[in-house]
């Protein structure tokens, strides 16, 4: 996988649990740490490669998620 050129991407989601599978199966990625913030969410912290991570925002109350469309769904 070509990661050359960032460090890092924050993503919002409603579902770290799902995100973390599907990058874990697929990827291999793991997760580097994770902090609970307070009754806002959690923030995980997904390693996909040497210094290369995700930061995953899983934000209590954003309705943004459920706004976007999948990219692929299940039949």
């Amino acid at each position: 996988m070509l990661l050359n050129g960032f460090n890092h991407v924050a993503i919002l989601t409603a579902d770290t649990d799902r995100f973390v599978a599907f990058y874990r199966e697929v990827f291999e990625a793991e997760v580097a740490g994770e902090q609970l913030m307070g009754d806002e969410g959690r923030l995980t912290l997904v390693k996909i490669g040497d210094d290369v991570e995700i930061d995953l925002l899983e934000v209590i109350g954003n309705l943004e998620p459920q706004r976007q469309t999948p990219m692929q769904t299940s039949s």
